[in-house]
């Protein structure tokens, strides 16, 4: 999850000024799906989301911090919701 949100939201945040804003929009939308879903949407156990001492949970944490900040910075309003989560 880490390494996944953090190519994409480095793509938002390094080339948003060359981005159109449909592209901006699919990364903005990419970002907030797959965050809400491990977070707030969880289809799933929701294992290793609670166990600060899993490193799927660092993973986890590494990619809302990369998707919060990156979307923080779009002015999008869950960004600092997800910050808040970190």
């Amino acid at each position: 999850f880490g390494n996944l949100m953090r190519h994409q939201a480095m793509v938002l945040n390094l080339c948003g000024d060359v981005l159109t804003p449909a592209q901006k929009e699919k990364l903005v939308s990419y970002l907030v799906k797959w965050t809400d879903e491990l977070w707030f949407d969880n289809q799933g156990s929701g294992w290793g989301l609670e166990d600060s001492g899993n490193n799927y949970h660092m993973a986890f944490l590494q990619g809302t911090a990369y998707a919060g900040y990156a979307l923080r910075q779009e002015g999008v309003e869950k960004g600092q919701t997800y910050i808040d989560l970190v």
